[in-house]
């Protein structure tokens, strides 16, 4: 027996045909139109029509489909170390020194302690997933592992690997990454810590991977919300095995000197090298040699943690012995102060204010002495004739030379040669203030060079 079916018009379903007509607004909007008579000419539609013919749109349905939200759930953290591993890969689109451009993280929830692999391929993540679990599986078994479904870890061989040890395999669903939302969000967290230590010590791009793991390290150390009274460091390697200690712990990116092998007694003893990360196997540090562009491991170390040494030298290293360029690398090492002198604040005074021998600020020392700068025909030259240099001297100091060696930049910024007792420093105008903060003569040169220029461009 045929069964009738109607169809239903616009005609017929006038809730349809006003939700059109109002550019597919709302049913609780139309009901509110209707019934507190916010528009006249809406005559027809009754609040009982909304019951008859509820408002079921497709193109709404499909057009405004939004994503379900996620409530926090309480309990569901897991308790005891190994139960639960989560992995997450991520891409930088720079390669490192070693040709890395992923990084693998991996995040036991229970204690939040955290590994980190840099990864030249995507397929090398199986093989970090499965040494990983071998290594805990004497004190921590491991029962679920959680990830996305990317295809590094969707295969064959790390299936049949979970499936022998009696682990499962906990995969997300499609766009949604809060499924795995702990470590999506530890890799939003750290990279954001590797682009502040990058900033502050001033590093290459490039090292990023020094960089992710010596924060890896310390993040390891440090406290955190999920856990009360312990670190990750403490959670995992039990209670009674307190936190290493920190007195050895150094800033990324400072200056050091590293103990090597002297060709004859008259040799030095050390190497300058930039500190990148705590050694992973050793008791040692990692660094990366000023001299050769070599990373190193090394356990006689000293470091300088108020220096560092300017980019444009360590980058022309790198370039030169990693990516083969032939660039050309200053004799002299250009060492800087790090930018932490920001901020720093001399006998009660602000950064801006620094105090020079017999007690008178830098301002006060500068409107009292005459400007002695040599004035040149062309601010844009290079050349030893268009160079200003300040030659005063402040008494019982001694007083550097500033050389304009040439404008860069849209803003034409000035990059300056400074030069004080045998060490030499490159940087931009407006950085003398800041990165030569207590070397009060280096920054009233400075200033006698801006006011300069400002001259030569009103003219």
């Amino acid at each position: 027996m045929m069964v009738a079916r109607t169809v239903e018009t616009l005609e017929d379903n006038l809730v349809m045909k006003w939700h059109l007509k109002l550019v597919h607004l709302n049913a609780d909007a139309i009901k509110k139109m209707v019934q507190d008579g916010l528009a006249d000419g809406m005559d027809g539609i009754i609040m009982d029509g909304f019951k008859k013919t509820p408002l079921k749109c497709m193109a709404c349905e499909e057009t405004k489909a939004k994503r379900m939200a996620f409530q926090h759930q309480i309990g569901k953290r897991a308790e005891e170390c190994g139960t639960r591993l989560m992995s997450d890969v991520g891409y930088v689109c720079i390669q490192t020194t070693a040709r890395a451009k992923y990084f693998q993280l991996i995040q036991d929830e229970a204690s939040c302690y955290k590994w980190v692999y840099l990864l030249n391929k995507k397929s090398e993540a199986a093989d970090n997933v499965m040494t990983l679990i071998l290594q805990l599986e004497k004190d921590y078994p491991v029962k679920i592992f959680s990830c996305d479904q990317g295809g590094e870890l969707m295969n064959y061989r790390l299936a049949t690997f979970f499936r022998e040890h009696g682990i499962r395999l906990l995969t997300t669903d499609a766009y949604t990454p809060e499924e795995n939302c702990l470590v999506e969000k530890l890799n939003r967290k750290l990279l954001s810590k590797v682009r502040a230590v990058r900033e502050a010590a001033n590093l290459p791009a490039c090292l990023w991977g020094e960089i992710l793991s010596y924060v890896v390290h310390i993040d390891n150390m440090s406290a955190t919300k999920a856990l009360k009274d312990m670190t990750p460091f403490e959670k995992l390697t039990k209670p009674q095995a307190r936190c290493k200690k920190l007195e050895g712990l150094r800033v990324c990116g400072v200056l050091s000197c590293s103990e090597g092998e002297a060709g004859n007694k008259l040799d030095t003893r050390a190497r300058p090298a930039l500190f990148l990360d705590l050694a992973e196997s050793t008791l040692g540090y990692r660094l990366l040699d000023l001299k050769t562009g070599e990373v190193l491991q090394r356990r006689s170390v000293s470091f300088r943690e108020d220096v560092a040494v300017g980019d444009d030298y360590v980058k022309r290293l790198i370039a030169k012995q990693y990516y083969g360029k032939q660039t050309v690398i200053p004799t002299e090492i250009p060492f800087v102060l790090m930018p932490v002198t920001r901020v720093a604040i001399v006998d009660g005074h602000s950064e801006s204010s620094v105090v020079l021998p017999g007690g008178k600020s830098a301002e006060e020392e500068e409107e009292k002495r005459p400007t002695q700068v040599a004035q040149s025909g062309e601010s844009d030259s290079s050349s030893d004739e268009s160079d200003w240099e300040y030659l005063g001297a402040i008494d019982e100091v001694q007083m550097a030379t500033c050389k304009v060696l040439e404008p860069v930049g849209a803003q034409r910024q000035v990059l300056l040669e400074l030069e004080r007792v045998g060490a030499r420093q490159q940087v931009l105008l407006e950085q003398v203030l800041t990165e030569v903060l207590p070397r009060v003569p280096l920054k009233v040169v400075a200033r006698h060079v801006q006011k300069q220029l400002e001259r030569q461009q009103m003219l």
